[in-house]
């Protein structure tokens, strides 16, 4: 059984999760109300997960969080939001694995740790840990996402609003505008405005938007240039394009929203990658290509990690949805979960066939074989023509060349 520390002022809500968890099969949780009890707590056993609010105090000037990840490094660290729009101090998730808004319901946190724990105790490996907690500036969440969710999140949500909060940001309208009219986007007319992309696509497409361009336009140009940074771009926007046509294939609830985002952000690890370590990353490029191995396995060898858990690992910290971070966690190696099976198989589906827009040499890196992917499941063996001729059909009717 793993053991579960919940550290918060509120005893209303330590109450609560005394009670969510007095009969779990899971989990053996201890509450502590302040910094001394969590670190009594901490001191005499052995934890899987802390789960603390984002207003607790720090202890000697130094957030609880950071202390705990010093001294502790292996356990699990979630930090409680009540909205990822609410104003509270950014720096500190750094320390956080996973930015957790709470739940409405003290039911549903029961499952969201489970589900988080699953996730991170597949990827906290040693050496994964070691390179991420090393990496000293990952990217924050842009400002423009806050105020979005904050517009989504509002009693009566206006694409006006939405739109004029993207319009204020320049460069974030141009880099918004420029993608979603890209071939690759796959619509067959111009989108000419902010809000006429919000209205046509749905504010919680463009707000994924607004985190690939964030990361896509935050690179110099010779890291861009290292990474064929514009054919990534592409890549990822006929991923989450296939995917989400695949998905409604399928009459996932989902298809809409998270798959299509984790389509277009699956490689987002490759920029941690190059922004931390440019030089080494071009040696990974040049070991996949040489050796005919895929580029994850490269990663591995010289960084004991993937791009795809370096990836799941800041969107953790950015707050966004179980599903998406799952997605891009596994959207190579590992077994999914159960409940993850048919979406996790539509985003390593339509990142293959993405491949037949843009091939994968003008990517700069070695082509994983089809076949290969598609015999690791039996889903994706039988869905294989049925999802090939959807993407196929997606393609024909868009504006995209093959």
């Amino acid at each position: 059984m793993n053991r579960l520390l919940f550290v918060d002022t509120s005893p209303k809500n330590l109450a609560a999760y005394s009670m969510l968890f007095a009969d779990s099969n899971d989990w053996e949780c201890r509450f502590a109300d302040c910094i001394k009890a969590s670190f009594d707590e901490l001191s005499k056993d052995e934890f899987s997960m802390v789960v603390c609010d984002i207003k607790m105090p720090v202890l000697n000037g130094v957030p609880l969080l950071e202390t705990v990840a010093q001294m502790y490094p292996h356990i699990i660290r979630v930090v409680l939001v009540p909205s990822l729009s609410t104003d509270y101090p950014k720096h500190l998730v750094k320390y956080a694995h996973r930015v957790l808004v709470r739940p409405e319901s003290s039911e549903s946190l029961e499952d969201v740790l489970l589900r988080i724990y699953d996730l991170y105790k597949t990827i906290m490996r040693p050496q994964a840990i070691k390179y991420i907690e090393g990496i000293e500036t990952i990217p924050s969440l842009p400002k423009v996402y806050s105020d979005l969710i904050a517009e989504l999140e509002s009693p009566s949500p206006s694409v006006k609003k939405a739109a004029s909060l993207i319009s204020a940001d320049i460069g974030m309208s141009a880099s918004i505008l420029k993608m979603v009219n890209s071939a690759y986007f796959g619509l067959s007319q111009r989108i000419a405005s902010p809000e006429f992309a919000v209205s046509l696509l749905g504010l919680d497409i463009v707000q994924g938007l607004v985190l690939t361009a964030h990361l896509f336009t935050s690179f110099s140009n010779a890291e861009a240039k290292l990474l064929h940074l514009e054919k990534i771009v592409d890549h990822c926007l006929i991923t989450g394009f296939l995917a989400k046509e695949i998905a409604i294939h399928e009459n996932l609830p989902t298809a809409k929203s998270d798959i299509y985002i984790a389509g277009i952000l699956h490689d987002i690890g490759k920029l941690i990658f190059v922004s931390h370590s440019p030089k080494l990353y071009r040696q990974v490029i040049d070991t996949a290509t040489i050796k005919k191995i895929p580029l994850y396995e490269a990663e591995e060898e010289m960084f004991g990690v993937t791009h795809a858990e370096v990836g799941a690992y800041l969107l953790g910290q950015w707050g966004l949805s179980e599903l998406i971070i799952e997605l891009i966690a596994y959207h190579h190696g590992g077994i999914a979960p159960k409940h993850l099976s048919m979406e996790s198989s539509i985003i390593k589906a339509a990142n293959i066939f993405a491949r037949e827009v843009l091939p994968v040499d003008e990517l700069g890196e070695y082509d994983v074989p089809a076949d290969r992917i598609f015999a690791s499941s039996q889903l994706m063996t039988a869905k294989r023509d049925e999802w090939f001729a959807v993407a196929m059909k997606a393609i024909t009717e868009s504006s995209m060349k093959i």
